[in-house]
């Protein structure tokens, strides 16, 4: 499946694993992440009875043992991102492509309905999206969706309560392409990131899954036919520290001011009337491990407005 979406998001089926055998080496301009954090407020986390996973109600020898929060609301101005080079604006926007996952709890247990209810403060996971920020100093390079991947441990959360029975229906098979710009003194740079991703849906324990669409790609409820059970619980707030992480910018491009250089840039609202003299264009791709995504219901998680403009400042 593959349709004409916004060039910065794409999501195609996955018809071969051969790619996933390759791996790049990531850019060593990029920024590492190194503290900071987020708030989420109004959290739903689904946690898997056993990590058992069903095809067609049929048991199988797969498992996957990670938790989701898969509904919340990031409160605004509670995101912070600090990195090697220093931090990230308190301009910037953040959208998160994936929905947070929690692989282990507080105990270093894998996060299952035994084990993360139990010990929710501490348990570490992460998060996948993009960043769009102007770096520091007035002639400093813009960043547009550039694809960040932040892991976190929960910070003080409060008590998971509820515990409903629901089911988490996936639909396997997929790749996310995210691709990001950079304009500054060294010209036009893009970076893109393809990870496999598995679409979910999460229903009351005796509902079906149902249509869904996904960055504009209509995907039916019969695509869901994998399946986990678990329970269903609610947070009032979760807090977020990021313990590390990475920021995937082009070469040549840095978060502290830019140099001058013999370029002449003119920006707008979009990517699409940035002009430049010369420019440089260095690509990478990315295959992370299987992702965890559902925008429908999770795309709450955005920081700042949607004025594209903010973050040039």
């Amino acid at each position: 499946m593959t349709s004409p979406l916004n060039p910065r998001y794409l999501l195609v089926a996955l018809t071969s694993g051969i790619a996933l055998a390759f791996t790049a080496n990531p850019s060593p301009a990029q920024l590492s992440v190194t503290g900071g954090g987020a708030r989420i407020n109004n959290a739903d986390v689904f946690v898997p009875e056993t990590g058992d996973i069903n095809v067609n109600g049929v048991p199988t020898e797969r498992q996957d043992t990670r938790a989701v929060i898969y509904n919340g609301n990031l409160v605004p101005g509670q995101v912070r991102i600090e990195t090697n080079q220093g931090n990230i604006p308190a301009s910037a926007r953040f959208r998160a492509t994936t929905l947070p996952t929690i692989g282990i709890d507080g105990n270093g247990n894998p996060a299952t309905n035994a084990n993360l209810p139990n010990a929710f403060n501490g348990a570490q996971g992460q998060l996948q999206g993009t960043l769009s920020f102007r770096a520091i100093g007035p002639s400093g390079a813009l960043f547009y969706n550039i694809p960040s991947t932040l892991n976190f441990s929960v910070v003080a959360p409060d008590t998971l309560v509820g515990g409903d029975a629901f089911n988490e229906f996936r639909a396997e098979g997929f790749i996310l392409q995210e691709t990001g710009f950079a304009v500054g003194a060294p010209g036009v740079g893009v970076v893109q990131r393809r990870t496999p991703v598995t679409l979910v849906q999460y229903q009351p324990d005796g509902t079906d899954p149902t249509n869904q669409v996904v960055l504009n790609n209509p995907v039916p409820g019969s695509a869901y036919t994998a399946s986990r059970e678990g329970t269903s619980y609610n947070a009032g707030n979760i807090e977020l520290g990021f313990d590390s992480g990475v920021i995937f910018t082009p070469p040549g491009f840095t978060l502290s001011e830019a140099s001058q250089g013999n370029t002449s840039i003119t920006v707008g609202s979009g990517v699409e009337r940035i002009v430049a003299r010369t420019y440089q264009t260095s690509t990478i791709s990315i295959f992370n491990r299987v992702a965890i995504i559902n925008l429908p219901s999770f795309d709450d998680i955005i920081y700042g407005d949607d004025d594209d403009d903010d973050f040039i400042g």
